[in-house]
């Protein structure tokens, strides 16, 4: 394999790669630093690439720029730069992209200063995929595609292969890059990533079995000419029928869409919106709509002043919330506050829409309930928000052309990436903003723990489960609720420095719990066991919620952190120590006298690393069961499932579906797969919304959720699926506490 035959021939439908266009120019080595562990020895090709690159330029690139050409088109084996790249740049998961942001921010930058060149170009691989290539199909080519404008060089690669398809190319946006490059012979020319073709004819089929596949670039610039005409057009309908119901406009504005209804306490919050086109919203809405911006073209959002009955207006987020420099003050329930962080978003005309005229438009994605009785933050289904979309009626005092073409084009003049600056201004911003926040955060956590209790309500009394999900402690896993494990932190590392590190960093995800005895934040450094006077490198930090754990472990886990003297940590969800477990089960059924429970601390602390600070082992981090959860082994609770299915279908849709992630643990009393259907509490005959799923690995109950939690499954009526880890029920897991620490004798057996 070599890069003129880096192929992807899977056809894949991709979403386009845009946030690196917002990132700074760095030297290379700081753009590959996020590289290094994927890619051995890399700072040696570095230096390798920066010591014969093309420099001085004539067209005017930096070293850096340089080198990014020539170490892009070196070759040194499976781990190659470039086809590390190109793999990760073929992956559905565009997640794992952001690491390479910096260095495709280099890379493209460099291209930008070359010529562009229109010229035939040729590319080769050694398989006979031509077959799959007929005239007038549209693919697109998502990894970098390196071509030779000498098809010698490319007979060259593929030698004598019979069963090959070769690729001609009239390409129009090419960047020749041969001086640049490490093989300059080969007269090389690169399309970027993402390159659209039309393919010209029925490929040519030769009696050896190769194939050769005519292409022609689809040129943006025409694409954006015959759009501009379709935007005009759209104006035109918009001002003749006065309505903003215009198919085209749909089709734009709505075009790879989510949607969301957000609400405000005050109509001066409406009018202050309009004018600086801006919105503040909850910390818990601005991560849903930061991350909803990174995965949708479009996110529409539906405006609302809370009790007016009606919806004020539509608006379009044009980019995620950024600290702005000016100030802000916005009405929330609690009064007038100063707020740092704003969503730009461009209003699209429309006049206010009473509630009365569309309380027949309901939404599945809030169980089928009205979209009227949308709470802050709601998703909004986009059959749903389309046709409410169609009711609004124009406001020509807005232009509607700047907002389509924006839907159109996607220019990433936006896009900042959230991982961009972990620089002190905007660390301080940030703390600010957790302290802020809590207030105008609190009616969305009162819906959040509202249906949190139905659902676990519902699952304490609904269960239809076998044996293999009883509640027994020794299939159980206790973690410290709101809380994470952090290791491979920096132990020569002075004590107060790390602390207001930690804080510095992960106050970014959530708010940190303040611990009731040091009236500071919850985060405890782990003293090593040999050495009491040195910090072992481990720590423990409690926030305010769930959420912030996962967004923690997200965000840092396996990840390199420069203020941590660039130290790669393990972020995991803290769990209790079983022998802690066990003493605090007793304690708890039993209560411990003062001379026990002094010599259990005692103990604790000879097993375990102490905790830097005033307590040697404080009660937040001690293993209190009222501060737990308690997991079930290896096991996944599944909401949001269609209660009308057939039982059985319900069963093996889930078994097809699941044990695509990891193997099914096979139940030992019915022989079957651990799949447990739980039906409704109303009426017994009926299945609920809710199953549980046992692996027999905790990898796969990761891959779960990561795979399927808050995703459409077409297989389950393109039902959106929660997934999460299943936790035991209260008053279950306390009697078998009781039954595992005092064995019941045989007469109460």
């Amino acid at each position: 394999m070599n890069r003129f035959s880096d192929i992807d021939c899977s056809f894949k439908e991709l979403k386009p790669v845009y946030g690196y266009r917002s990132q700074k120019l760095v030297t290379i080595e700081k753009a590959l630093e996020l590289i290094q562990s994927r890619i051995d020895e890399l700072p040696y090709f570095i230096k390798i690439a920066k010591k014969y690159c093309h420099y001085p330029s004539e067209h005017g690139l930096t070293h850096d720029e340089s080198a990014s050409i020539y170490i892009y088109t070196m070759e040194w084996g499976e781990q190659t730069l470039y086809r590390v790249l190109n793999q990760t740049l073929r992956n559905e998961n565009r997640h794992l992209l952001k690491v390479w942001f910096p260095y495709l921010k280099l890379f493209d930058t460099a291209l930008n200063k070359i010529p562009t060149v229109k010229e035939t170009v040729w590319r080769g691989i050694p398989e006979d995929i031509g077959k799959g290539f007929h005239e007038n199909d549209t693919i697109i080519w998502w990894s970098i595609s390196s071509c030779s404008s000498k098809v010698n060089v490319i007979k060259g690669f593929l030698g004598n292969e019979k069963n090959s398809t070769t690729f001609l190319i009239e390409a129009l946006n090419g960047k020749k890059v041969s001086g640049y490059t490490a093989h300059e012979s080969e007269d090389e020319i690169i399309l970027r990533m993402g390159t659209e073709f039309r393919v010209k004819s029925n490929a040519l089929d030769h009696p050896n079995g190769s194939y050769l596949v005519h292409l022609i670039e689809i040129n943006d610039d025409n694409n954006h000419t015959k759009l501009a005409l379709s935007v005009n057009q759209i104006q035109l309908s918009t001002i003749t029928t006065n309505q903003i119901s215009s198919t085209d406009i749909l089709q734009h504005i709505f075009y790879d869409a989510v949607c969301f209804v957000l609400q405000t306490s005050d109509e001066k919050n409406i009018t202050l919106a309009k004018a600086k086109g801006i919105w503040a919203t909850s910390q818990l809405n601005q991560q849903k709509l930061n991350r909803a911006f990174e995965d949708y073209r479009n996110v529409i959002l539906f405006l609302s002043v809370t009790k007016s009955e009606r919806f004020q207006g539509i608006a379009r987020l044009s980019c995620q919330s950024r600290h702005t420099n000016e100030k802000v003050v916005w009405i929330f329930q609690e009064g007038k506050k100063d707020v740092s962080n704003v969503f730009h978003i461009d209003w699209i005309p429309c006049e206010p829409l009473r509630f009365c005229n569309i309380e027949h438009l309901l939404n599945s994605l809030n169980e089928n309930k009205p979209v009227t009785m949308s709470s802050d933050g709601q998703e909004i289904e986009l059959d749903c928000a389309k046709a409410l979309c169609r009711l609004f009626r124009s406001d020509l005092n807005i232009d509607i052309m700047p907002i389509v073409t924006k839907a159109i084009s996607h220019n990433d003049n936006m896009k900042a990436d959230k991982h961009k600056t972990n620089t002190c201004d905007q660390n301080s911003v940030l703390r600010i903003e957790c302290r802020n926040e809590a207030l105008a955060e609190a009616d969305e956590s009162n819906d959040i723990q509202l249906k949190q209790e139905e659902s676990e309500s519902t699952y304490d009394t609904d269960s239809i489960a076998s044996e293999s999900v009883a509640d027994d402690l020794n299939d159980t896993i206790l973690l410290r609720k709101n809380a994470i494990f952090i290791s491979g932190l920096p132990s020569t590392m002075p004590k107060q420095l790390l602390f207001d590190t930690l804080y510095d960093e992960f106050c970014t995800v959530g708010r940190i719990k303040i611990d009731k005895q040091t009236k500071k934040p919850s985060i405890f450094l782990l003293k090593s066991k040999r050495n009491n006077a040195q910090l072992s490198g481990n720590a423990v930090i409690t926030f305010e919620n769930g959420k912030a754990v996962a967004e923690a472990i997200k965000k840092y886990n396996q990840m390199r952190v420069t203020s941590l003297n660039n130290a790669r940590i393990g972020v995991k969800q803290s769990e209790m120590k079983p022998h802690a477990l066990r003493q605090r089960q007793l304690e708890l059924v039993l209560p411990l006298s003062n001379l026990e429970r002094n010599q259990e601390k005692s103990e604790n602390t000879d097993d375990t690393d102490s905790i830097a600070g005033e307590s040697v082992v404080d009660e937040s981090v001690a293993g209190d069961l009222n501060n737990a959860v308690l997991l079930r082994k290896n096991a996944i609770f599944i909401s949001g499932l269609p209660s009308t299915m057939i039982e059985q279908l319900l069963f093996d849709t889930l078994w097809d579906e699941f044990s695509t992630v990891g193997s099914i643990k096979i139940d030992k009393q019915t022989k079957k797969p651990s799949i447990s259907v739980l039906k409704s509490k109303r009426n017994n005959a009926q299945l609920s919304i809710f199953a549980e799923i046992t692996f027999e690995n905790g990898e796969a109950v990761a891959e779960a959720i990561k795979k399927y939690n808050q995703m459409r499954v077409t297989s389950l009526n393109n039902a959106r699926l929660g997934v999460k880890r299943s936790e035991m029920k209260p008053g279950a897991s306390r009697q078998r506490q009781l039954e595992l620490v005092l064995p019941l004798s045989s007469e109460h057996l």
